[in-house]
């Protein structure tokens, strides 16, 4: 048990190190400003990516053994519904009027 939390803490030590080594050269070759856009975009990525594996993780198996789905308060689901699409209706009428 050990052996495999310690090989696991040094699996993250290593993917951590590979991180921050990459922010280091991209902070090194195109400075601050486009550091952080390349790291927005690898944050994004990295986003996507995860919750794509976890819809996948998901939805496969329920593909192959479908289950009938069950709506709880489904009125109150459908009354805020109706609610904001009726407050924002209201809204761009009220704006609209005093703009004339």
């Amino acid at each position: 048990m050990k052996e495999t939390k310690s090989s696991s803490r040094e699996s993250e030590v290593r993917s951590l190190k590979t991180v921050l080594g990459i922010y280091i050269i991209v902070f090194a070759l195109f400075g601050y400003g486009r550091a952080q856009n390349v790291a927005a975009l690898v944050a994004a990525t990295i986003f996507i990516s995860f919750t794509s594996f976890e819809l996948y993780k998901e939805a496969i198996p329920r593909l192959f053994s479908p289950e009938t789905g069950s709506y709880q308060d489904l009125s109150l689901a459908l009354g805020i519904i109706i609610f904001s699409i009726a407050s924002s209706t209201w809204m761009r009428r009220s704006r609209r009027i005093q703009k004339l």
